[in-house]
């Protein structure tokens, strides 16, 4: 295969949920403006699937929110930011939204839980457990895009990370950081044994700058 061709090597990236709806489209976008020719294989898989397809040469470049800790596996991390917590538009006094909102507020507030069985879900799920009077929550969803989109019809408060809290209209939901501050990190992960080529370090770098 010739590498310098961006054509003839096609990007194949995976991606967990979360991230597909956040990042991927806008990130292709913007790679193919740069390398038009190019073909584009986008998937989406949980963690430890993803670290068996990149094994396997199914896939090149794997882009998560979990620290996978994995041998065979380069891990590098593309950017930091931290748990944000949305609600509906008029919840909080516009002064307010640019104040961290501290997560005892949330006792008896009315949230979206959230069931992501993966590193982040499990920390949230944790810190929400310490609260007195726990929050009230009739609706449970399985992805961070889910809860967003019920924060925007009115459906309560939820904790997010911050790519899904600033995906889509800006007006639909209120946003501000937690207090603690909770760290969430985006990963981009690939063989060792494979350099990445043009095409793939520019997608990594797009992906870059989309998050933060």
């Amino acid at each position: 295969t010739n590498i310098s061709q961006p054509a003839s090597c096609p990007l194949r990236v995976t991606c967990t949920p979360t991230l597909a709806q956040v990042l991927l489209p806008s990130a292709t976008v913007l790679l193919r403006e740069t390398f038009p020719d190019v073909t584009v294989e986008l998937s989406t898989e949980h963690s430890a699937a993803m670290c068996e397809s990149l094994s396997l040469r199914e896939t090149d470049i794997g882009l998560t929110l979990q620290d996978t800790g994995h041998q065979n596996l380069r891990q590098r991390v593309l950017c930091r930011g931290q748990v944000m917590a949305i609600a509906p538009p008029g919840c909080w006094p516009v002064a307010e939204l640019t104040q961290p909102l501290p997560i005892g507020a949330l006792a008896s507030q009315s949230m979206i839980g959230i069931t992501v069985r993966d590193a982040l879900g499990s920390m949230l799920q944790s810190h929400l457990a310490k609260i007195d009077p726990a929050p009230r929550t009739a609706v449970t969803v399985q992805t961070y895009q889910l809860a967003r989109s019920l924060v925007a019809k009115g459906e309560g408060v939820a904790l997010v990370d911050p790519f899904t809290a600033r995906c889509g209209d800006a007006n639909s939901v209120q946003m501000r950081p937690l207090k603690p501050s909770l760290e969430v990190v985006l990963y981009a992960m690939h063989r060792p044994d494979s350099p990445l080529n043009r095409v793939q370090k520019r997608f990594l770098q797009v992906v870059r700058q989309l998050a933060q």
